[in-house]
Parts: C-alpha cells; sequence; structure tokens
C-alpha cells in the first residue's frame, strides 16, 4: 500500500533498508505462525479498541505466535494488565484509561505502531436521504431512500 511505501522511503532516508515483501494471505499466515518476520503488518476493522484482543493479546489472538512475539519479555505483563483493566472496567473513563495507557505502551516501547486511519468518502445526490456509516466505517446502504422531486 501507499503506506508501505511511505515507511520504506522515511527508513531509506535515515539509512535503514527495508524490504517489502509481498506473499499471499496463505503465506502470511504460516510465516506468522512460524515467527518468520521481521516486522509484519494487520490491520484492523472496529473502532472499538477491543478488536485488538483478537490481534495482539497472546490469550485470544488469531496468531498466538505473532502475538507474543509482538512484546520484549518485560512488556508482556504489563500489556496483559492494561487488557484485563480495559475488559473489566465497569465506567467509560476507566476503560478509555486502560486502552489509553495501552496505546502509550505499544508505541513507547516499538511493539505496534499505526500505519494509517482508513477513511471513507461518499457523495450523494441532494434528494438521497438515510446515508449513514457504522462506527467501524462500513456504508449503511439498507436505509437510503429517494425522496421526491
Amino acid at each position: 500500500t501507499a503506506g508501505d511505501v511511505l515507511i520504506q522511503d522515511q527508513l531509506r532516508k535515515v539509512g535503514i533498508e527495508f524490504k517489502l515483501n509481498v506473499v499471499t494471505t496463505a503465506e502470511w499466515a504460516a510465516n506468522n505462525a512460524a515467527g518468520n518476520y521481521d516486522l509484519t503488518y494487520t490491520y484492523m476493522t472496529r473502532a472499538d479498541p477491543i478488536i485488538l484482543q483478537t490481534i495482539i493479546d497472546p490469550r485470544s489472538a488469531n496468531s498466538s505466535t505473532l502475538a507474543t512475539n509482538l512484546y520484549a519479555p518485560q512488556t508482556l505483563p504489563k500489556a496483559l494488565e492494561l487488557f484485563d483493566s480495559g475488559l473489566t472496567a465497569t465506567r467509560s473513563e476507566q476503560r478509555a484509561k486502560a486502552y489509553g495507557d495501552l496505546q502509550d505502551l505499544l508505541i513507547d516501547e516499538g511493539s505496534a505502531f499505526p500505519v494509517y486511519e482508513r477513511v471513507w468518502q461518499a457523495a450523494t445526490a441532494k434528494n438521497v436521504r438515510n446515508f449513514h456509516w457504522t462506527a467501524e466505517g462500513f456504508a449503511l446502504f439498507n436505509d437510503i431512500e429517494i425522496a421526491a422531486p
């Protein structure tokens, strides 16, 4: 993607050779399961931070190898503690703090970093009504109406 190439270009400017290895989904999954990577790329499709559980919490991730290898040994216990705090929070402020602290930990420790935020755009005619997006950025077409002229 453009984000991958941008990162490659930025690293090249500071003297780091960053090779992009384009693989199939099956190869990506096999490489991740085997720990055969220096840096790997994934994405999430939910606006809620709980989606991180399926990617970077070794206890529930789709690839426990990837999720475990993500952390330095001293970082993993703190990350698990923050995941648990987010899951068990009973107030939105507690939950926001837990996931905010987790985000800071991931970036500060170099475990994970954001590349881009997916943004969708749509244009409709003046007579189109009830076009909406989900929190995840998917278009909802089932409620669209065309107003009478």
